[in-house]
C-alpha cells in the first residue's frame, strides 16, 4: 500500500494536481477525488506495473475506482505481496549449506 501510495502521490505532483495530494488515501476516488481521468489511470497502472514489475489486466483502465481497487489486481497479479515480508524465504541451516558439518 505504501508503495502504490507514493506512485499516485508522484504522479499527481508531475500533473500539477497539488490539492489531490491532501486527499490521497487507499480509498479516495481516482476520477472525482484525486482527479486522474482515464490518460492518467493509464499513466498510474504504467507506472504501477513498473515498480511491481508485473503486468494488469487493461480492464482496470475502466473498472478501478480507487487505489484498493489497484492494490487488490497487485495482489492478485503478485501472490507473494500478499504474504507477510520473509514468509516465502526458506531459513537455512547448517547442514544444508555445507552437509559435511551435520
Amino acid at each position: 500500500e505504501d508503495q502504490l501510495l507514493s506512485i499516485t502521490r508522484q504522479l499527481l505532483v508531475d500533473l500539477e494536481h497539488q490539492r489531490a495530494l491532501n486527499v490521497v488515501s487507499m480509498s479516495a476516488d481516482l476520477q472525482r477525488e484525486l482527479g486522474i481521468g482515464s490518460v492518467e489511470k493509464a499513466e498510474l497502472l504504467h507506472r504501477t506495473e513498473q515498480a511491481f514489475n508485473i503486468v494488469l489486466p487493461e480492464i482496470l483502465l475502466t473498472e478501478a475506482e480507487s487505489l484498493q481497487d489497484l492494490a487488490d489486481a497487485v495482489s492478485k497479479a503478485n501472490p507473494l505481496l500478499q504474504r507477510p515480508l520473509g514468509a516465502h524465504v526458506p531459513v537455512l541451516n547448517a547442514s544444508m549449506i555445507d552437509p559435511l558439518s551435520a
